[in-house]
C-alpha cells in the first residue's frame, strides 16, 4: 500500500510539471501553488535554469561557426539567457560587468576558429528561494562542468576543462535568467586535428 501510494504522489508529480509546462509553451500564466507541491516547483525551476546555461554554450559555438551571419542571433539569445548586469568572467583572472563584454571577449578569442563545440554536463542547481505568487524573489545557483573544443584554422585543437559557477534570479517579466557566471579553468591541452574518418557506402 505505501509503495502504490508512493507511485501515485509520482504521477501526480509528474501529471502536473506536464501540465505547467504546456501552460508555459501557451502563453498561459497561473499561481504556482494552484499547480503544483513545493518539490515540483523546485524541479521545473531547476530544469529552466539548468537550460540557460546549456543554451548558452550553443549560441557561443554559434559566433566560432559562422561570426558575420550569427551574431545578431547570439546577442538576441545572450540577452534572454543573462540579466544585463551580470558578473562574467574567469576565476582569479577576469572579471567584465554584462554579457555584451564577454561576448566581445569571445569574438576575439574565437577570430582563428574554424569552429568550437562546448558541452556542458553534470549541472547541479541549488534553489535559495522560489518566487512568490507575484514572481518576486527567485534566486538560486548552478555548477556546471564545461568540456570545449576550439577548432584552429591551422590544424590543431584545444581542448579546455572547467566548470561554470552561476547564479540565477528570477523576474516577473522574464522569468528565469542567469545573473552570473564565472568560468573556473581545469586544465587546457593541444592536439592536432586527426584526418577525417574514410566512410564507404555498402554496396
Amino acid at each position: 500500500m505505501k509503495r502504490l501510494f508512493l507511485n501515485y504522489r509520482i504521477a501526480r508529480d509528474v501529471a502536473i510539471v506536464m501540465l505547467v509546462l504546456l501552460l508555459q509553451a501557451w502563453g498561459v500564466s497561473a499561481a504556482p501553488d494552484e499547480l503544483a507541491s513545493q518539490a515540483t516547483r523546485e524541479w521545473v525551476a531547476k530544469q529552466e535554469i539548468a537550460v540557460l546555461q546549456r543554451r548558452y554554450a550553443q549560441a557561443t559555438d554559434m559566433i566560432a561557426a559562422d561570426r558575420v551571419a550569427n551574431e545578431p542571433k547570439v546577442v538576441a539569445i545572450y540577452q534572454q539567457i543573462f540579466t544585463e548586469d551580470a558578473e562574467m568572467g574567469v576565476l582569479d583572472r577576469l572579471t567584465l560587468d554584462g554579457p555584451m563584454k564577454w561576448l566581445e571577449l569571445v569574438k576575439t578569442k574565437f577570430v582563428p576558429l574554424d569552429n568550437a563545440q562546448h558541452l556542458i554536463g553534470s549541472q547541479v542547481v541549488e534553489i535559495d528561494s522560489l518566487p512568490d505568487h507575484k514572481g518576486l524573489g527567485g534566486a538560486a545557483t548552478m555548477r556546471s562542468y564545461v568540456q570545449a573544443t576550439h577548432v584552429n584554422s591551422n590544424g590543431t585543437l584545444e581542448r579546455v576543462l572547467g566548470t561554470y559557477h552561476s547564479a540565477a534570479i528570477y523576474a516577473p517579466e522574464s522569468g528565469w535568467r542567469l545573473s552570473k557566471m564565472v568560468l573556473e579553468l581545469l586544465s587546457t591541452e593541444d592536439a592536432i586535428i586527426a584526418a577525417p574518418l574514410e566512410l564507404e557506402a555498402p554496396e
